[in-house]
Formats: C-alpha cells, sequence, structure tokens
C-alpha cells in the first residue's frame, strides 16, 4: 500500500557491492587487453615465419621472395593481434585496431631508423609500416563486422 521512498540509507545498501566480486580498473582491463593482444600478434607471426622458412627451404622458389614473405608474416601477426585487442576491449573496434597498427607500425619505423640512421626511408621501410597499420586496422575492421552479426 505504502512504497518506502528511496532514501539514502536504502540507495547506499543497493550500491554496495559484494566483497567477493573483483572489481578490475578500466585501465587494468586495457593493458591485460594490450598484453594478450600482443602475445597473440607474435606468436602469429613466428608461426607465419616458421612456415614460409619452411616454403623456403624445401620448395624450388627464389631466395629473392625472403622479404615479402617476412613482410606478408608481419602483416598477418598485426591483424591478428588487432582483432583480438578489438575482441577484448569490446567497443570501437576500429579505433582499437588502428591503435594496434600504429603501435607496430611506431616500433617498425624505430627499428629501422635505429639500424640504417638517416637512410631507413629509402629502402622500403616507410612501406612496410603502412601495410603493418593497414593491417591492424583490418583486424579492427573485420572484429567489427563479427560484432555486428
Amino acid at each position: 500500500m505504502f512504497h518506502k521512498k528511496n532514501t539514502a540509507s536504502t540507495r547506499r545498501n543497493i550500491r554496495v557491492r559484494n566483497r567477493n566480486q573483483s572489481f578490475r580498473h578500466p585501465a587494468d582491463r586495457l593493458l591485460g587487453a594490450a598484453v594478450f593482444s600482443f602475445l597473440g600478434g607474435i606468436a602469429v607471426i613466428l608461426l607465419a615465419m616458421c612456415i614460409f622458412s619452411l616454403l623456403l627451404a624445401h620448395a624450388p622458389v627464389p631466395l629473392t621472395l625472403v622479404r615479402p614473405f617476412a613482410c606478408a608474416a608481419a602483416a598477418l601477426g598485426v591483424a591478428f593481434s588487432g582483432l583480438l585487442f578489438a575482441k577484448k576491449v569490446g567497443q570501437r573496434f576500429l579505433l582499437c585496431g588502428l591503435v594496434c597498427g600504429l603501435f607496430y607500425a611506431m616500433c617498425q619505423l624505430l627499428a629501422a631508423y635505429l639500424l640504417q640512421g638517416n637512410a631507413f626511408l629509402q629502402n622500403g621501410s616507410f612501406l612496410l609500416s603502412v601495410v603493418v597499420l593497414m593491417s591492424g586496422l583490418f583486424g579492427g575492421a573485420f572484429a567489427a563486422a563479427r560484432a555486428v552479426r
């Protein structure tokens, strides 16, 4: 008959969490997703490199395909890493893929600069970083397409 009003004490009791429930800060969840996607991407890159090295060792293909195979392995790994990162975060899939691709592209450009000095843009390392960036974005787009279904 009479409805009890929401007083401050009843509202406070509703908001109290059970002490057994684990609460993770959003930054911790984001960092965990980044580490998980990084390890998954590295695993795919290593697996693709092993497969391509077996192909180069046991098939009559020219050795000029070493660089394209390495590029393809990096693109596969970054796309998988972007996919994992976007799925773990669960929202803003394209942005997650772009951030993942940007991270790998910056790492690749930094490594090329440290190894080759000022001439690092002359041998195609900039194009590899663009491929890595786009493949990370592709991984995020694939996660977004899967989430819509």
